[in-house]
C-alpha cells in the first residue's frame, strides 16, 4: 500500500519545457504518465495535487447543491437559468480538476485537456448571461434593444473567448501568452457583467436595489477579481520560487477564490429570482424558456467542441511539421 502512494518527481529542468510552469520549481510528474499514474497522483503530493482537488471538490458541492435544491426544473421554466448556470459551475470546476490531473500523459494530452477547459470557461460567462439575463437584469433596461441581443452577443462573446483563450496555447512568448489568454477571459466577463454594474450604480426602487442580492453579486466581483490579481501576479511563488510549489502558490489560491466566487454567484442569483419573480413575470416578454436557456448554452458547447478539435488539428500538425 505504501508502495503505491509513492511517485518519482522532478524538479523543473527535468522535464520538458512545454510544461512548467511559471515560478514553480519541484513537484512535476512524469511528463509521459499513465492515466492510472495520474489517477494515483490525486493522493500524492505534486505540484497539481491540490489544483485538482480545490476545483474536484467544488464540482462535488456544486453538483449536491443543485440537486438538493426545493425547485422543479421539469415544470417550472422560470428556474431554468438557473438550472444552466448551475450546470454551467459543475462543468468547469470540473474540467479543469480533470484538466490538471491527466495534463502530463503527453504534450498532446495537456493541450485537449486545456482546451476543454477554456471551453468550459466559457460555457461558464454564457451560463451567468442566460440568468442575468432573466434574474437580474436592470428593470430600465428590459425589453429594450441592448436587452433583445445580450444574449446572442453573450454567445458570440462566449465563441471568441473559446478561440482566443485556445490560440494562446500555440503562440511564442510568455506576455504575449498571457495578455491573449487574459483578454479572452475578459471580453465574456466584462460584457455579461455590464448590466448588473448598471444596475448598481443606477438602481431605482427598493425591489431593484435589494441590499441581499447586490452585497452577494459584488461579493463575486471582489472573488474574482482579487482571485484573477493573484493568478496573473503569481504571487506569492514569484517572491520565492520553489517555496509554495506543493501548497499556497497563486493558481491555487486563484481555484480557491473562483470557487467561492461561483458560490456567491449562485446565491445572488438565488436570490434575485426569489425577490424578483412576480415583476419579472409580468414585464419579461420574452420569459425564460427552453429555447432561451438550454438551446443557447447547447449551440456554444457544440461550437466549443468544434474549435477544441480545430485547435487540436493545427497543433498535432505543427509539432509534425517541426518532427519533419
Amino acid at each position: 500500500m505504501a508502495k503505491c502512494m509513492q511517485m518519482k518527481l522532478f524538479h523543473r529542468h527535468q522535464v520538458s519545457a512545454f510544461f512548467h510552469r511559471a515560478f514553480i520549481t519541484s513537484g512535476y510528474r512524469s511528463c509521459h504518465s499513465t492515466a492510472t499514474s495520474c489517477l494515483r497522483s490525486a493522493f500524492i503530493l505534486t505540484n497539481e495535487t491540490i489544483n485538482f482537488w480545490t476545483h474536484f471538490v467544488a464540482f462535488v458541492a456544486f453538483s449536491i447543491h443543485l440537486y438538493m435544491l426545493p425547485l422543479d426544473f421539469i415544470h417550472d421554466e422560470f428556474t431554468l437559468p438557473l438550472l444552466t448556470f448551475g450546470i454551467s459551475a459543475c462543468v468547469y470546476t470540473f474540467t479543469s480538476s480533470i484538466a490538471h490531473l491527466f495534463n502530463c500523459m503527453s504534450e498532446c494530452h495537456l493541450q485537449t485537456f486545456f482546451f476543454l477547459d477554456y471551453s468550459a470557461i466559457s460555457l461558464y460567462s454564457l451560463g451567468s448571461a442566460i440568468a442575468y439575463n432573466y434574474y437580474s437584469f436592470p428593470t430600465i433596461l428590459i425589453n429594450t434593444t441592448f436587452h433583445e441581443i445580450f444574449l446572442p452577443t453573450a454567445v458570440i462573446a462566449g465563441i471568441l473567448c473559446t478561440i482566443i483563450t485556445c490560440a494562446s496555447r500555440l503562440t511564442s512568448g510568455f506576455i504575449k501568452t498571457k495578455l491573449m489568454r487574459i483578454s479572452g477571459f475578459i471580453i465574456p466577463y466584462a460584457f455579461c457583467h455590464y448590466p448588473l454594474i448598471y444596475r448598481i450604480l443606477f438602481c431605482q426602487d427598493e425591489l431593484e436595489c435589494d441590499p441581499e442580492a447586490l452585497s452577494l453579486h459584488i461579493q463575486e466581483i471582489f472573488l474574482t477579481v482579487s482571485s484573477t490579481s493573484l493568478f496573473l501576479s503569481h504571487i506569492p511563488e514569484c517572491f520565492s520560487p520553489g517555496t509554495f510549489d506543493i501548497v499556497g502558490n497563486s493558481h491555487q489560491l486563484f481555484h480557491v477564490g473562483v470557487s467561492l466566487s461561483t458560490y456567491r454567484h449562485l446565491m445572488a442569483f438565488m436570490t434575485d429570482m426569489k425577490n424578483r419573480r412576480e415583476l419579472l413575470s409580468t414585464i419579461l416578454l420574452h420569459p425564460p424558456s427552453f429555447q432561451g436557456t438550454v438551446l443557447p448554452f447547447g449551440f456554444l458547447a457544440a461550437s466549443n467542441l468544434v474549435i477544441t478539435v480545430t485547435f487540436l488539428i493545427l497543433f498535432k500538425r505543427r509539432n509534425y511539421s517541426k518532427l519533419k
